[in-house]
């Protein structure tokens, strides 16, 4: 089995740095954790949206690279193997 966890406070505390909607950054947390549990990993790339540290200023600039699994990862999360 795996397990996955957000801690919405720490989800909160970076919304209210960044000035942000707690909700779309509450999302964004929960597909960062279903990408670990999808690519039975708990690595973390450099960019998108699986790096491991977001700051204030990446939320605030909402790039869309930043908040999107890169294309080693979402081809991770299509092969088969154990579940």
């Amino acid at each position: 089995g795996a397990l996955a966890t957000v801690y919405f406070h720490h989800v909160a505390r970076l919304a209210k740095r960044s000035g942000t909607d707690v909700e779309v950054l509450l999302g964004r947390a929960a597909a960062h954790e279903l990408g670990h549990l999808l690519m039975r990993a708990s690595t973390h790339p450099r960019g998108g949206l699986m790096r491991p540290y977001w700051t204030p200023g990446e939320v605030r600039r909402n790039r869309a690279a930043d908040w999107a699994f890169a294309a080693g990862d979402a081809a991770a999360m299509r092969r088969p193997g154990p579940r």
